[in-house]
């Protein structure tokens, strides 16, 4: 009985087929198509909306950037020996004045975690590097 009363009330939803031969759909420009069109998402924007969203993507992301940070950096030589008093190691403790050597690890988990792609910018004068700082990739 069921059947049948679903079956007819899709066939009174179901369109009358048309009579002509045009397309079933038109398509109609609203933008030329010669000129681009942003979107105001960014991944500032993005990372935030995702973290309010889902408990479970934040803290699962949470998670990787807890143990993965927890990790020391240590320079090693060819024959895997720490090596020490690196300038790298000393630049890695403390990158920039925002950021703490922990910090960036952590922004650039998150970034990898939630957006795929993490950049930093090397500060260096002369051959010495100075700072590192990251990079929102979206503004690349």
């Amino acid at each position: 009985m069921f059947e049948n009363i679903r079956a007819r009330a899709a066939l009174a939803l179901l369109p009358k087929k048309a009579t002509t031969t045009a397309a079933p759909f038109q398509v109609i420009a609203t933008h030329p198509a010669d000129i681009a069109i942003y979107s105001n998402m960014t991944v500032r924007k993005a990372t935030r909306e995702g973290y309010k969203i889902s408990v479970y993507v934040y803290r699962s992301v949470r998670t990787i950037i807890q143990a993965a940070s927890a990790i020391p950096w240590i320079m090693l030589d060819k024959k895997g020996e720490p090596i020490e008093n690196h300038p790298f190691t000393a630049v890695m403790a403390h990158p920039n004045d925002v950021f703490s050597g922990q910090d960036l690890i952590e922004f650039t988990i998150a970034h990898l975690e939630l957006a795929g792609n993490s950049i930093w910018q090397p500060l260096i004068v002369g051959k010495t590097l100075r700072e590192i700082c990251p990079v929102m990739h979206d503004l690349v």
